[in-house]
């Protein structure tokens, strides 16, 4: 698979230095540690998603500590589409909490080749742990769903576990580091 992994991701300054990558076909998008707050997820994101759309050859994004937060969480996921080919997702340490986590679970409904989403370190809590629990229900896809350390309670954990007793595809769920 073609990566990315030898640019220079500490010059990189907004999302559209990392996701702009996927237009010359590159199979997957890593950007560690970029500060998104800067205010240009809402703008970048709009124009740039549109590759990942046309490539559909991207099937990796990771975007670990990044600083993308809800707003842009939000915005990824409705740029997204679900016809694309985008495979795992890592959004870790983002600062992500209840809305990020809501749209996520908005997204996972209607995804279809979404197999791997790591959504560690974050803040999501009950509310949107409970949200993703109900995507769980319908998401027939999913394999993978990292959820650690993300101030989830035992209302949320409830929430994921009715999610989980109908959900046939997911093998693998991390719940650890939690508030249970």
């Amino acid at each position: 698979m073609a990566t990315y992994k030898d640019f220079n991701w500490e010059v990189a300054s907004s999302v559209e230095a990392c996701l702009g990558m996927t237009e010359s076909g590159v199979e997957a998008v890593e950007c560690d540690g970029v500060d998104f707050t800067r205010g240009k997820v809402s703008e970048v994101v709009d124009e740039r998603i549109q590759a990942l759309r046309i490539s559909k050859k991207c099937k990796a994004l990771y975007l670990n500590n990044n600083k993308i937060g809800n707003f842009g969480t939000q915005q990824l996921m409705r740029k997204l589409s679900p016809q694309n080919m985008l495979v795992y997702l890592y959004l870790g340490s983002n600062g992500i909490s209840r809305s990020g986590g809501e749209a996520i679970a908005e997204f996972l409904k209607a995804d279809s080749t979404m197999i791997y989403l790591y959504l560690g370190e974050n803040c999501i809590g009950d509310l949107a742990a409970s949200a993703i629990g109900e995507s769980l229900k319908v998401n027939s896809i999913l394999v993978e769903l990292n959820l650690w350390d993300n101030n989830i309670g035992e209302i949320g954990a409830c929430a994921l576990a009715e999610g989980l007793k109908v959900n046939n595809s997911l093998h693998h769920f991390d719940i650890g580091k939690n508030k249970l």
